[in-house]
């Protein structure tokens, strides 16, 4: 279903957002970038929504979740993965496996 349409894609946004050089800002590369990636995103809904696998409840919150996206601009997408660009990540393995990752604000983040 759709959780596994995004899997399926999601190694091929991550390689396309990797591109994206967040210290020049928003410029015509990464805004093509979030733009495609928009546009897949919007596909995997809109294959979804159209594939009759879902009951008319699961179509709504599918729909719903497309109208989000669909109405977020490039710029607050970038915005968004701006802020995820500038945490530090730091992974502490737990005893039973990989714990949670613990995020630490940068010292430029309000």
């Amino acid at each position: 279903k759709i959780g596994g349409d995004i899997d399926r894609n999601q190694a091929d946004w991550i390689l396309d957002l990797a591109t994206v050089d967040f210290t020049k800002g928003l410029n015509d590369h990464s805004r093509e970038v979030f733009e495609k990636y928009k546009s897949s995103v919007l596909r995997v809904f809109d294959n979804n929504i159209n594939s009759n696998k879902y009951s008319k409840e699961q179509v709504l919150v599918i729909k719903n979740a497309r109208k989000i996206i669909n109405n977020t601009s490039t710029e607050v997408l970038f915005e968004r993965a701006q802020k995820g660009y500038d945490f530090k990540y730091e992974y502490k393995p737990s005893a039973r496996g990989v714990g949670r990752p613990k995020i630490y604000r940068t010292e430029n983040e309000e």
